[in-house]
């Protein structure tokens, strides 16, 4: 059973720790400073090793090695998967496109399940750019009739089901492409991404 200083440097070393999480992810986030999500994860590794490696003579220290556990899972997830989804919210967005000019370039949502409707979108001009991305959850997205249409997908954990194509793991990466998207004059070209979660992508 660990002791009481050992249990007393394992709560300080993961308040610093997460301190300095907020803090970087802040300062990120008001543009002061730029740098991945990714570097910051490693950033923390490296900062709960260089404690556990000052404070080992004195006993184990569990909840330490844990804490640096998930952080180190968090860093290698956060180096193959995109983290823009952990914007937009928390909950259930449905979202229904007709028009182009209704369209949004990007849509995200940091936690939940996030709808995409194209069944009725039309009048399509040239090549059309969607992007769309979750942190946690789940992404589906139904595809309009008769329009030529390349997908990339990515989910840093989780599955990804791209009509008939399915992958499931760690990092993974799928791409889908129309027969007649090469060379069409009017198509839509989508990129969706998901942290940890499912991304479904099927025709109306």
């Amino acid at each position: 059973m660990p002791s009481a200083s050992g249990r007393l440097v394992s709560r300080v070393v993961t308040g610093v720790v997460l301190v300095l999480i907020g803090l970087l992810w802040l300062l990120e986030r008001l543009e002061i400073v730029d740098f991945s999500i990714a570097t910051l994860m490693a950033v923390a590794t490296i900062v709960i090793g260089v404690a556990l490696l000052i404070v080992s003579r004195g006993g184990p220290h569990v909840g330490l090695v844990v804490f640096g556990a998930i952080v180190a899972v968090l860093a290698t997830l956060a180096t193959v998967a995109p983290l823009e989804g952990f914007r937009g919210g928390i909950g259930e967005r449905n979202v229904q496109v007709s028009t182009p000019s209704d369209l949004q370039p990007d849509y995200t949502l940091a936690m939940g399940d996030l709808f995409i409707d194209l069944t009725e979108l039309s009048d399509i001009e040239g090549i059309v750019d969607l992007s769309a991305g979750v942190g946690m959850g789940q992404l589906t997205i139904r595809l309009p009739e008769g329009v030529a249409v390349s997908i990339t997908a990515s989910a840093g954990a989780g599955e990804l089901q791209l009509l008939d194509r399915r992958a499931d793991g760690i990092g993974v990466d799928q791409t889908f492409e129309s027969a007649d998207f090469e060379g069409a004059a009017d198509a839509l070209r989508i990129e969706a991404s998901v942290f940890m979660g499912r991304i479904e992508v099927r025709d109306g």
